[in-house]
């Protein structure tokens, strides 16, 4: 093989080795990634019998989906969001207004958690959060 062509296989596995370690360099850098969440389901769900002809029903949500309005708009809604607490320019969930509640809490609670069996609307009690 003449010297030439030696150095030209070279230069381009070179060229690929350095293109290659310079793509996974790249997808391999830690990058920031943003979440918005919106009427998300409902984590987890237990059923229990409770009595003869009750039942007992667990749920853990996301507070925004158990809290906020049906028709909230987001960061584009200019209502104070319901237990919302403004620090600076951000709005966070207010834990003493959700831990002293009382019948608001409940209240909105109530509104959240809907059950229907056969066809039928069944009343709630929210007991707890």
């Amino acid at each position: 093989m003449p010297r030439t062509d030696l150095y030209a296989s070279t230069r381009v596995k070179s060229y690929l080795l350095l293109t290659s370690i310079a793509i996974i360099t790249i997808l391999g850098l830690p990058t920031s990634a943003h979440a918005h969440f919106s009427y998300s389901d409902p984590r987890i769900i237990h059923v229990a019998e409770y009595g003869k002809d009750q039942s007992v029903i667990l749920i853990r949500m996301p507070a925004p989906l158990a809290l906020l309005p049906d028709d909230w708009q987001g960061s584009d809604d200019t209502r104070d969001p319901p237990f919302g607490l403004v620090q600076g320019d951000q709005t966070v969930l207010n834990l003493t207004a959700v831990a002293n509640g009382g019948a608001a809490m409940r209240e909105q609670l109530n509104k959240a958690v809907t059950l229907w069996a056969g066809g039928r609307h069944v009343g709630t009690r929210v007991e707890q959060w």
